[in-house]
């Protein structure tokens, strides 16, 4: 990786690593420059392909990728979306839009190996000319590995149409768990002119794993929704009394870690008045097995099996909680940990591989560290014994999470697909 050039741009409270590749490829005409005085910066035609485009479905990709399009259409940008919807059933978020065509899927509620990515890639094809062709975006944004076998698709049926830039917007790196993701995931990122990632965590592996000797990645956090933000700000002062745990009840997301920790401190009589609280929707064994687990253990814990609008998650759970425990040792991101310090609940959770720690960090004072010295139930006792404690970092927290506004990120991806449309020499030719 000698070729890389590490530069930081900073984009008001957002910081971008670009890990630059070398400008040794011919220059290439930009498709169109509008440049608007007032904003400066570049009003673009864009096409965003997502197989998930939805809010209150199965992962948070799909909340994310309404909100990425909301907001670039809010600073001017001209955005279609190219998107997957189940094919009983209409959950899919604006699709009912001119601007956005959904793709009937007979598989529905995934995004890995498992999903109906080549029913959507041989589905969508058909737009080529239609979103290529005869509308002529300046740059196609994908997200994850799913949208790039669509992308190609769309490619090959608009024929000699000159090929906009693909940023790849990888939120989610299956590879990570799943090893025969990763010749996909490797294509995608050689494909792409600039990847995209939630976390520097993610950054790393991508930098280590996945991309080639010149190529580009950033990092740009999730804001906080604005919706979060203006509930959180309105949100009334309640009793913390849960210790609460809110993560999608699938193994890669460890939610067993604890329902385990929970019964070790059962068994040391340590919870006291405190009460566990899970959050999940169990949608097999494993998740049904978990909660099972914790109405045995805390008969009157409370457990929210339904789906839950952010509103009634920081009513019901975050503004009650007096930590907020993330199990699993690698998220992207985790956006529930933004959230409830949002509403003024620490977290607890691994710093070397959960990417909100790069902005609610422990080392600050911000979060709570999970140490592979100590066990959860160790570090969860040890943390229910200094409520004075738990409190103050909630209030830390909060403040961090609150200035996380949805503008900075609309300003930096902005920047990003600028940088990559303006100086089209940075892009991995196909």
């Amino acid at each position: 990786m000698a070729a890389l050039q590490l530069r930081t741009l900073i984009c008001t409270s957002i910081t971008i690593k670009w890990y630059q590749r070398p400008s040794n490829v011919a220059h290439r005409k930009p498709f169109r420059r509008a440049r608007c005085a007032c904003e400066h910066a570049w009003k673009m035609r864009l096409l965003v392909i997502t197989l998930e485009y939805a809010y209150s479905t199965f992962s948070g990709n799909g909340t994310y990728a309404v909100a990425t399009v909301r907001l670039l259409r809010a600073a001017g940008h001209d955005v279609r979306v190219l998107c997957g919807a189940p094919a009983a059933g209409d959950n899919c978020a604006f699709a009912a839009e001119p601007s956005c065509v959904a793709v009937p899927l007979a598989t529905w509620g995934r995004l890995d190996r498992q999903s109906d990515w080549q029913a959507f890639a041989s589905k969508a094809g058909v737009q080529g000319e239609t979103l290529l062709s005869g509308w002529a975006p300046d740059c196609v944004l994908g997200v994850d590995w799913t949208s790039v076998a669509a992308f190609e698709a769309l490619l090959q049926q608009a024929g000699t149409t000159p090929r906009p830039p693909l940023v790849y917007c990888n939120w989610r790196v299956f590879s990570r768990s799943d090893p025969d993701a990763l010749p996909l995931e490797r294509h995608a990122v050689h494909v792409a002119a600039a990847t995209i990632a939630l976390s520097s965590v993610d950054a790393d592996y991508i930098r280590q794993e996945l991309l080639p000797p010149a190529g580009t990645v950033f990092v740009v956090h999730p804001p906080l929704r604005l919706d979060v933000y203006e509930h959180a700000k309105a949100s009334q002062t309640h009793p913390r009394t849960l210790l609460c745990c809110c993560v999608r009840l699938s193994s890669e997301k460890e939610p067993h870690r604890f329902i385990e920790a929970v019964e070790e401190l059962v068994r040391r009589n340590a919870l006291h008045d405190v009460l566990p609280a899970l959050v999940g929707v169990p949608r097999d064994s494993y998740g049904q097995e978990l909660v099972a687990r914790l109405r045995a253990a805390v008969p009157h814990a409370e457990i929210h099996t339904q789906f839950l609008s952010p509103q009634q998650l920081g009513d019901a759970v975050f503004s009650r909680a007096l930590l907020n425990v993330h199990p699993c040792n690698y998220d992207s991101f985790a956006q529930s940990v933004v959230e409830a310090a949002a509403y003024g609940c620490p977290s607890l959770l691994d710093p070397t591989g959960v990417g909100a720690a790069d902005v609610l960090r422990p080392s600050d004072g911000l979060a709570f560290s999970l140490t592979s010295s100590s066990t959860l139930a160790d570090c969860i006792h040890a943390l229910l014994q200094d409520a004075p404690r738990l409190l103050a970092v909630g209030r830390a927290a909060q403040r961090i999470a609150l200035s996380m506004d949805e503008g900075s990120t609309a300003t930096a991806t902005s920047r990003i697909l600028e940088q990559v449309v303006m100086k089209p020499n940075r892009r991995h030719v196909m």
